[in-house]
């Protein structure tokens, strides 16, 4: 029996060692078979990894989903809860604001009143003054005053009518 062997060289095996080489053939085809099997073991034990890692990956994402819903949830609670309180915050600031709109008018009103009356109370006396200073101005001067021109002008009245009752008694 010829075997090639390494680098193209054949070597003739003894009759001796055939059975050793059927036996080493039969070990080799073992060892053959057995690596095929580790292979096709370790491919299985790949799938059943891939399809763990897939399993796991979909049950992340799932979990993820359900994360998402729940946080949409309570965000949206936690929304409705914010609106409520803003109004609540809105509606107190409103009756401060209004309160204190109406202690402010009711003060300025009481001040304006207060204002209005001093400023009435000048006026009258700024008035008099300034009339009592004309009246002295002019009779001084020898004019005659509002209250003399007046009198002049009741007197003149009071002549003209009788003048008329004397026109038609003639």
């Amino acid at each position: 029996m010829r075997l090639e062997g390494v680098n193209g060289m054949a070597h003739a095996i003894p009759n001796l060692f055939n059975t050793g080489w059927s036996n080493l053939m039969a070990i080799k085809k073992t060892i053959k078979s057995t690596k095929s099997k580790v292979t096709t073991a370790k491919a299985r034990a790949a799938k059943v990894e891939s399809v763990n890692l897939v399993e796991k990956g979909r049950g992340l994402w799932l979990a993820s989903i359900g994360a998402a819903q729940i946080v949409r949830k309570k965000g949206e609670v936690l929304t409705k809860n914010l609106e409520s309180e803003v109004k609540k915050l809105r509606k107190k600031a409103n009756t401060l604001v209004n309160n204190l709109t109406g202690d402010v008018t009711e003060q300025a009103q009481g001040v304006l009143a207060q204002v209005k009356s001093a400023a009435a109370a000048n006026v009258s006396w700024v008035g008099e003054k300034v009339e009592d200073t004309v009246g002295k101005v002019l009779t001084k001067a020898g004019l005659p005053t509002k209250a003399d021109i007046t009198e002049l002008s009741r007197r003149v009245d009071a002549l003209h009518k009788q003048v008329k009752s004397l026109k038609k008694a003639a």
